[in-house]
């Protein structure tokens, strides 16, 4: 007994350190418990909030994963924008008002969707370039002797500037219109519509399948200067001397190949009849309206990364060739590696078509004695003309590309092709300076300089310096402009 005794008054210490230790847990667990479930609270209202979204579609919010913790937020467009984005996405990409557009939810309404339908949407874009140029031009005229030359100089000519507006009616109609800026004139307007991708249809006014180098390439991805002379002279001479005709153009993909049939119309100068009536040409003029009597194919393909290569043929009967028609044939290769080097070739053929001057008795017109409402047949003659270039680019920086390119362009018989020269040699230097790199179309400077050399003739004073400016806020484009 007296042992029991002892062992309680010595274990009663640790008893009462224990009962202390017990209760200490409990309150830390109790702690920890209320803390939890402060946690799973503002988790459950998160969730909440976000199931509301999802459920609302609210445009405006986007759910993003925080990368320290894994948990998702919900958080604003312009809040994203302003934390991530540098500045040409929050311009032109995703969550940005070009990149979104303008949604016409009245279209939708017309068309009887609901809240899962595709929202119709309006988008917009404004590009530009100018030019700052120093041209030798010929003193004399009649002599062109480089040693008789002055120069022209240009502080801020107005080249190319353009307003688009595209909407996306149903996720395979679309159509677009573009206003010329240095035009003063609408220069695109089209519909398309994708039934397939092996088959897509567009109709209007627009550049469709043709030289790879001008009619289908936009003016906004040009690497120095200009289109090729060969491209721009192919095009001017098949009717259309701002690369656009109103037509029907079929397209499609196929694995690596793309496709492109284009009727059109035969002179796009003559594009304002739609008809007989108003005031259109004179009775004894031959048929009245639009003439689509022309066509052109291209093909391209892309069996390899990085290279391109294809080519197209076209007809064209002009007012005053009767029911005569008038050849055209381009080929390209291109290697493009993007913001590493570029090399590209272009080959182009066509006969010009030079009609008989009654008043000078000479075959010195590009058009028909009757003017180009004029379908009746006029004594003419076909004139051949061949060119090709080599270009190559190569990326110093992500920001600089210094360009070089050499062309060769055949007038024909000087006779009468309306040259006093028969062949012609551009050599041309420059450099781009991209202001965004991962937006090269967005903002360019370009400085260039052009050397021509004409043979078979006199030397014409023509070299030229000059630098460009673009500006390109536009990332929707459904046409080459």
């Amino acid at each position: 007994m007296k042992y029991k005794l002892l062992y309680l008054i010595l274990l009663t210490p640790f008893f009462s350190l224990y009962s202390q230790e017990k209760s200490d847990l409990e309150k830390r667990v109790e702690a920890l418990e209320q803390a939890l479930n402060v946690k799973n609270k503002e988790l459950e209202e998160k969730n909440k909030a976000l199931e509301e979204a999802i459920k609302t579609k609210n445009e405006n919010t986007e759910i993003v994963k925080n990368t320290s913790t894994g948990t998702l937020n919900l958080m604003s467009y312009d809040t994203i924008a302003r934390t991530e984005k540098p500045f040409i996405q929050r311009v032109t990409g995703e969550g940005s008002a070009l990149q979104d557009g303008i949604k016409l939810n009245f279209l939708k309404d017309i068309l009887g969707g609901d809240e899962n339908s595709f929202t119709p949407t309006l988008k917009y874009g404004i590009g530009m370039v100018l030019e700052t140029i120093y041209q030798e031009v010929p003193s004399d005229k009649n002599v062109y002797k480089e040693a008789n030359s002055s120069y022209n100089f240009q502080p801020g000519a107005f080249k190319i500037g353009f307003l688009h507006t595209d909407m996306q009616i149903t996720p395979k109609l679309g159509a677009s219109v573009t206003w010329n800026l240095h035009a003063n004139k609408i220069t695109d307007a089209f519909i398309k519509y994708d039934f397939h991708k092996l088959l897509g249809v567009q109709i209007g006014r627009f550049k469709g399948a043709g030289n790879r180098a001008a009619n289908e390439t936009s003016a906004y991805d040009i690497d120095l200067v200009d289109f090729t002379y060969t491209s721009e002279n192919q095009s001017t001479d098949q009717g259309a001397p701002d690369l656009r005709h109103y037509g029907i153009d079929l397209y499609g993909k196929w694995k690596w190949v793309k496709y492109s049939f284009f009727w059109h119309n035969s002179d796009s100068n003559r594009d304002r009849y739609w008809s007989g009536f108003n005031d259109g040409p004179n009775v004894d003029q031959g048929n009245h309206g639009l003439e689509f009597k022309s066509w052109d194919f291209s093909l391209h393909l892309f069996p390899i990364k990085n290279i391109e290569f294809g080519g197209h043929m076209g007809s064209v009967n002009l007012p005053g060739m009767g029911y005569k028609q008038s050849w055209a044939y381009s080929g390209y290769l291109y290697y493009i590696n993007p913001n590493k080097y570029k090399f590209k070739f272009d080959y182009g053929t066509h006969k010009q078509v030079r009609f008989f001057n009654p008043k000078t008795g000479d075959y010195n017109l590009t058009s028909s004695a009757g003017g180009n409402l004029d379908y009746t047949k006029h004594d003419f003659i076909k004139v051949n003309k061949l060119g090709y270039s080599f270009l190559v680019g190569y990326n110093v920086t992500n920001h600089i590309e210094p360009v070089a390119r050499y062309e060769y362009y055949d007038q024909g018989n000087k006779a009468i092709s309306g040259f006093n020269y028969e062949k012609l040699n551009l050599y041309t230097i420059g450099v781009n300076y991209y202001v965004y790199p991962n937006s090269p179309r967005m903002a360019k400077i370009t400085a260039f300089y052009q050397h021509r050399d004409e043979t078979g003739g006199p030397k014409i004073a023509n070299d030229w310096f000059g630098l460009s400016y673009q500006i390109v806020l536009y990332n929707n484009s459904k046409g080459n402009f």
